[in-house]
């Protein structure tokens, strides 16, 4: 059967899940369908639902409902574009809502987003605070940004090389643009040899282990990339600094490597005060795969969100009995 699905990271039950424009989006569901906590994970660019197998081991037999989805242009997910009228990447806020009305429509929901999958969540609190005030009972943020990266992005590159820092904020879309127009079967016919080596030099730590080099060139080499580079600009342009104010301090972590190169780890840390206080957690010597290079780290923190909003649950069961 060549690589399964479960190594391929999709193994779970699928629930038919449509975007308010149509597109398709393929969605997995694990866990017990009458469960009073929800996880809901949202990946980054140009990688797939894969990106969360640690954490699915994780929570393997507990009685967490857990929903994994790739998003439009990504992985098994349908493509219909993105509407030039809304703004960086809001519409992937409103493809969440859709999949958490779909999966979740009652109990708690624990939002879990990675890089752009991140910004996911920012978008569906700029589009939907409704949806967000009375039903997420946690946001783990975790490498990510509120923006604008096309002014912040270095690739670790240091202070004192600002013109680098220019050029790359210069040819940053033009250079993915180009990457996008190569055909699906001459990028799978250059190898792994270009997603290990951008895996090993921008997305994982230098002290990363060796499976998370690998994991992350797998999913980079799969990508549909004529699809998923054109994220590339509404990332870069993704600015949701005032939408941080949204988020319930008490309610948000933000989670960081200090190696981070792909999103700046200054971002990450200006997240925290911008959400007014959100608690923040830095990984020492760990870059922007962190799902990968520090799982227990994530699923620790993931666990507690769910232990507080699963008691959060019995308390108002008991006021109600």
């Amino acid at each position: 059967m060549g690589m399964s699905r479960q190594r391929e990271g999709y193994s779970g039950k699928q629930v038919p899940v449509t975007a308010p424009d149509g597109t398709r989006l393929y969605v997995e569901v694990d866990g017990p369908e009458r469960a009073e906590v929800t996880v809901v994970f949202i990946h980054g660019i140009i990688v797939d639902l894969a990106t969360w197998i640690e954490q699915r081991e994780f929570f393997q037999d507990t009685d967490v409902r857990r929903v994994f989805y790739d998003h439009r242009g990504h992985g098994r997910s349908g493509w219909r574009g993105l509407d030039p009228s809304i703004a960086g990447v809001r519409q992937l806020g409103d493809d969440l809502a859709a999949v958490i009305e779909a999966t979740a429509p009652t109990g708690r929901v624990v939002l879990v987003g990675h890089s752009m999958g991140g910004m996911t969540i920012m978008g569906l609190a700029a589009q939907q605070p409704r949806l967000l005030r009375e039903r997420v009972a946690g946001v783990l943020l975790v490498s990510t940004s509120a923006g604008p990266l096309r002014k912040t992005i270095t690739l670790g590159f240091p202070d004192r090389m600002a013109p680098v820092h220019q050029l790359l904020r210069l040819l940053a879309v033009p250079v993915f643009a180009g990457v996008g127009r190569l055909p699906h079967a001459a990028w799978r016919r250059v190898g792994l040899r270009p997603s290990l080596l951008a895996a090993s030099k921008i997305a994982v730590g230098p002290s990363g282990p060796r499976s998370a080099r690998t994991r992350t060139a797998h999913m980079v080499h799969r990508s549909r990339l004529r699809f998923t580079t054109r994220f590339v600009p509404r990332v870069l342009a993704h600015d949701e600094r005032m939408t941080m104010a949204r988020l319930e301090p008490a309610r948000t972590v933000v989670l960081s490597g200090d190696r981070e190169r792909l999103v700046p780890h200054a971002d990450s840390l200006s997240l925290a005060r911008l959400a007014d206080g959100a608690r923040l957690v830095v990984v020492d010597g760990a870059g922007h795969m962190l799902p990968y290079e520090a799982p227990d780290i994530v699923s620790s923190e993931i666990a507690a969100m769910v232990g507080l909003a699963a008691a959060e649950t019995a308390s108002a069961r008991d006021q109600l009995a």
